[in-house]
C-alpha cells in the first residue's frame, strides 16, 4: 500500500455515525490468559527487527477463522493482521454498510474461535497439546507455495480480503466454510457467523470422529468444524454439558476500535506490523519496560516505566510554552516563542533532561527535536500504566535504549480518553517540581 497515494480512497469512520455504516476499525481478539498459545516469539541474532512469530495449529486455525469473515461478509476486507503469542491484531475496513452492525460480525468470528478453543482444551487435557505443528510467519500474503503448507501470514497486507493460494499445496479454503468454528453462515437479516446454526459439513469431521473412536489424533480443524447443522465433531461426542464445560480460551468478545481521523490508518499498519519487533524488544530488554510503582518524588508518587536513573541528572529543565507566546505568535510576534522552543533543545544539547508533559503541538514539536537528536527526557503522562503496558510508538526505542522515564501519578483509567484542563495545569507543575529538584 502506498502511503500518499491511496490513503484519500478510504472512507473515514466519523464520531457518532453507526457501526453498520462504511468504515475502518482496529480488531484485537486476546486470550485473556495470556498463554502463549497462538504462536512462539523468534529473535533471530537477539536482534528485535528480525523478529517474527512462529504459528500454533491453533494460531493457523484463528487465522483461518478470520479468513471466512470476508467470505461471507464481501463487505469486509482485512487490510493488515499480525498474529502474536497470546493475541491477534487485525485492521478491518468495511466497504460498503451493511445490514448488521461490525459488533455483530466480530460476535461470529468470536463463536467460531470459541469452538477451536474448545477442541484445543479437548486435546490439552488428553495431554497431545504437545505434539501441535508450528509454522512460520515470515511475512507476505497467507500463501501455500507449491508443495508445501506452510502459512506466512504476520504482518501482511490483504489487498482483496482473501488470501491467495499457489496450486500445489494443501488447500485451506476448499469450501466456503470456517476451518474453525464451523460453517460461519448468514442468518435471517444480515449474517454473522453463528456457533450452532447454519449448514455446511466439512469434509474432515468424519476423520475427526474416528480418529477420536481409534485413539488417534485428529486436528484442530475437524474437532472445531461443523459435521452437521448444529453439531461439532466434538460436541457430537462429549455431549452439550461437558462440551460446554471445556473451557473456551478465548472469553472476551473482540475489541474494536474505530479509526476516525485521516493519518490513523498507516498509524495503526506500522503499529500492527511492528508488533513482533516491540515484544522481541522488552523480552531483550525487560528493564526499561516494567511498570515501577510508589515512586516518591517531590511530594507526590509515581508509576514509572523506563530509565528510572535520569532523575538523577546533574540537570533537569522543564518544557512548558506559555499560552500568551503562543497567542503572541498568532498575531505575527513570534520571537519569544521561537526563543523559547530554542533554548529548550539548546539547554538538552548542553546536557539538561527536560521534564515534560509534552501536551500542545509547540510541546510535541521540542518533544520530536529531543527524540531526533536522541536527548533523554522526562514525560509526565495523563494516565496510569495497564497491564502489558507498551509506550507508544514514538517513545518506543528511546525507551529501549534507555533515554525515557515516563511517570504518572495517577491510576490506570480505562475510560479516559481526553485530558482535561486541571489535568494539564497539574502535569506542568509536577514537572517544574521534578525539575525544581537540581
Amino acid at each position: 500500500m502506498e502511503k500518499n497515494s491511496t490513503q484519500p480512497q478510504w472512507h473515514w469512520q466519523q464520531e457518532g455515525t453507526s457501526w453498520k455504516g462504511i468504515g475502518i476499525y482496529h480488531v484485537t481478539l486476546t486470550i485473556p490468559s495470556r498463554e502463549p498459545l497462538l504462536g512462539r516469539l523468534v529473535i533471530p541474532n537477539n536482534d528485535p527487527t528480525q523478529a517474527y512469530v512462529e504459528a500454533t495449529e491453533l494460531g493457523r486455525v484463528l487465522l483461518d477463522c478470520q479468513r471466512s469473515v470476508p467470505l461471507f461478509h464481501p463487505e469486509i476486507q482485512i487490510l493488515q493482521y499480525c498474529l502474536m503469542p497470546d493475541h491477534l491484531h487485525s485492521i478491518w475496513y468495511v466497504r460498503r454498510p451493511m445490514e448488521k452492525s461490525i459488533r455483530y460480525v466480530a460476535q461470529g468470528f468470536w463463536r467460531a474461535v470459541k469452538k477451536a478453543g474448545r477442541a484445543f482444551s479437548y486435546l490439552r487435557a488428553a495431554g497431545t497439546a504437545s505434539s501441535l505443528r508450528t509454522t512460520s510467519l515470515a511475512g507476505g500474503a497467507m500463501n501455500e507455495s507449491t508443495g508445501g503448507s506452510s502459512l506466512h501470514a504476520a504482518p501482511t497486507s490483504l489487498a482483496g480480503g482473501a488470501m491467495n493460494e499457489s496450486t500445489g499445496g494443501s488447500s485451506l479454503h476448499a469450501a466456503p466454510t470456517n476451518l474453525a468454528g464451523g460453517a460461519m453462515s448468514e442468518s435471517a437479516g444480515g449474517g454473522a457467523m453463528n456457533e450452532s446454526t447454519g449448514g455446511g459439513s466439512l469434509h474432515a469431521a468424519p476423520a475427526g470422529l474416528s480418529l477420536l473412536a481409534h485413539g488417534g489424533r485428529p486436528s484442530l480443524s475437524s474437532l472445531a468444524s461443523a459435521s452437521s447443522q448444529r453439531e461439532t465433531p466434538l460436541r457430537a461426542l462429549l455431549g452439550d454439558d461437558a462440551y460446554y464445560a471445556l473451557p473456551p480460551l478465548f472469553t472476551e468478545v473482540p475489541f474494536l476500535r474505530p479509526l476516525s481521523r485521516r493519518g490513523q490508518l498507516q498509524a495503526m499498519i506500522h503499529y500492527v506490523q511492528l508488533n513482533p519487533q516491540r515484544l522481541a524488544t522488552k523480552r531483550l530488554m525487560p528493564g526499561f519496560f516494567r511498570v515501577q510503582t510508589g515512586i516518591a518524588i517531590a511530594g507526590h508518587t509515581y508509576s514509572a516505566v523506563g530509565n528510572i536513573t535520569l532523575l538523577q541528572a546533574a540537570r533537569l529543565a522543564p518544557v512548558h510554552v506559555r499560552r500568551w507566546m503562543v497567542e503572541a505568535a498568532h498575531h505575527g510576534e513570534t520571537e519569544a516563542l521561537r526563543n523559547y522552543m530554542n533554548g529548550c533543545v539548546l539547554a538538552a544539547r548542553q546536557g539538561a533532561v527536560m521534564v515534560s508533559p509534552f501536551i500542545s503541538q509547540q510541546e510535541k514539536d521540542v518533544q520530536a527535536v529531543l527524540l531526533r537528536e536522541q536527548h533523554p527526557l522526562i514525560v509526565l503522562a495523563d494516565n496510569g500504566f495497564r497491564d502489558y503496558y507498551k509506550p507508544s510508538a514514538h517513545l518506543f526505542e528511546a525507551t529501549a535504549a534507555g533515554r525515557v522515564l515516563i511517570l504518572s501519578p495517577w491510576a490506570y483509567d480505562a475510560g479516559k480518553r481526553h485530558i482535561s484542563r486541571a489535568d494539564c495545569m497539574a502535569l506542568n507543575k509536577m514537572a517544574e517540581d521534578i525539575a525544581a529538584m537540581t
